[in-house]
């Protein structure tokens, strides 16, 4: 269900009254108030993935995906389309399969972006794309996009996809979290201010998204237990929307969710011993299609986890893998991270 800015803010601020957290509505007003979200918006698929030419080789957004926080620019929206804007120059029979992209400049959804694609090879099997996305004349991020045809394999292998609980089994992110809320309403439960103030972010995201997401362990999805990383995350994932017969479509939800959750694996559970962030944002973000066709409609898993954290710098990866056990895509991105106000223990 894609709810309107009006369906949000009431039910937020019903919660919110509820639980007696007075402090939380100026925050959760900034959240709302930057939301960009049109609710006027009957096809959010086209919306979000779609692009207009503007002349040979340049592209332009149609609507932009903010962050609740500020009117910045989702960045796997930025990806999506850099990837999308490739595929426009390419002939028939060429699908992306390998895509890095260097996040450089912040982007707001006040002007279009447009993506400038750069032809720098066509071969018979392997073509490659060079994609500068802008915003007022400033570079805001670069992707090179690596596309292959599709050819006989002489051999083939992966490794197994991890055994998790299905997802109809589970909850929503959305859903969990306003059983936690209830809970906490009736006194059942006791979270402190901090968590509570994640749960709401959360539950005002998740109404935003163009998919639905169903956390293996929504404690640790929601902070509500203490770990520390190296820890695996595990979500299922799907479209909210139909995307069609067209793989591009299926390719671009897919290049979407990517940036969802590839950082949280990496610090949230830090949170739980009390770190508390300034910052966080993707330095780069890359991912390796494996196959050429599949659907985004029905639940995928993904997997990610995070192998290292130095020098305000966390790296993290991920993978994707359909219901019946195939990798479908494999995600690489390294997020900078800096400290705010240490909490008092």
């Amino acid at each position: 269900m894609y709810w309107s800015i009006s369906n949000i803010r009431n039910n937020l601020f019903h919660k919110i009254n509820h639980i007696k957290f007075p402090s939380l509505l100026v925050s959760c007003n900034r959240f709302l108030s930057f939301d960009k979200v049109n609710e006027s918006s009957t096809d959010p698929i086209n919306d979000y993935f779609g692009l207009d030419k503007v002349a040979d080789n340049i592209y332009k957004t149609r609507r932009i995906r903010t962050r609740i926080s500020a009117n910045i620019a989702y960045g796997g929206q930025i990806f999506t389309n850099a990837i999308s804007a490739a595929e426009e120059t390419v002939s028939n029979g060429m699908f992306p399969h390998s895509c890095h992209n260097y996040f450089i400049k912040m982007a707001t959804d006040l002007s279009p972006i447009y993506f400038h694609v750069e032809n720098i090879r066509d071969g018979n099997s392997f073509a490659t794309r060079f994609v500068k996305a802008m915003q007022n004349n400033d570079i805001i991020a670069t992707t090179q996009v690596s596309f292959h045809k599709q050819e006989s394999t002489p051999f083939t292998h992966q490794e197994k996809m991890p055994v998790v609980t299905e997802p109809e089994a589970l909850l929503s992110t959305l859903d969990y979290a306003e059983s936690v809320i209830a809970m906490v309403e009736s006194g059942k439960k006791i979270i402190e201010s901090k968590y509570i103030n994640k749960l709401l972010h959360i539950l005002v995201s998740d109404r935003r998204h163009i998919f639905e997401t169903r956390p293996v362990d929504p404690e640790q999805h929601l902070c509500l237990k203490k770990y520390c990383p190296p820890l695996k995350h595990f979500i299922w994932v799907k479209s909210l929307f139909p995307l069609g017969d067209n793989p591009k479509y299926h390719r671009a939800m897919i290049n979407y969710i990517s940036d969802s959750s590839l950082a949280p694996s990496g610090y949230l559970g830090h949170l739980t011993e009390g770190f508390i962030p300034s910052m966080v944002v993707s330095l780069d973000h890359n991912i390796y299609i494996h196959h050429d066709k599949f659907n985004a409609e029905d639940w995928m898993l993904y997997e990610t986890y995070s192998t290292i954290a130095n020098n305000s710098r966390v790296m993290t990866h991920g993978k994707f893998w359909s219901r019946d056990g195939v990798l479908l895509a494999s995600t690489v991105q390294e997020c900078l991270v800096r400290e705010g106000i240490k909490s008092k223990k």
